[in-house]
């Protein structure tokens, strides 16, 4: 797996990446989590998605900063 910059670097097609997102702490500071959002190629946002969902469901555009992306992650299966 490999981290790519953003927004230095772009995914080159939609669809669903894990992203390092960074939000305000409501303590103070920041707080850095990952997240499996969908990316928009045509309009370049990120948006929340709930996988749960049999549907798939592409939420609201992530307001918070996204530092960067990774695909080609293995799924674990047993």
């Amino acid at each position: 797996m490999k981290w790519n910059d953003y927004p230095e670097n772009h995914p080159l097609e939609s669809g669903t990446y894990l992203i390092s997102v960074t939000k305000p702490y409501k303590g103070g500071g920041d707080f850095t989590f990952k997240y499996v959002a969908y990316y928009n190629h045509k309009t370049n946002e990120w948006h929340k998605q709930n996988l749960f969902d049999e549907n798939d469901e592409v939420l609201e555009v992530i307001q918070h900063r996204i530092n960067g992306w990774a695909s080609d992650i293995p799924i674990y299966l047993r």
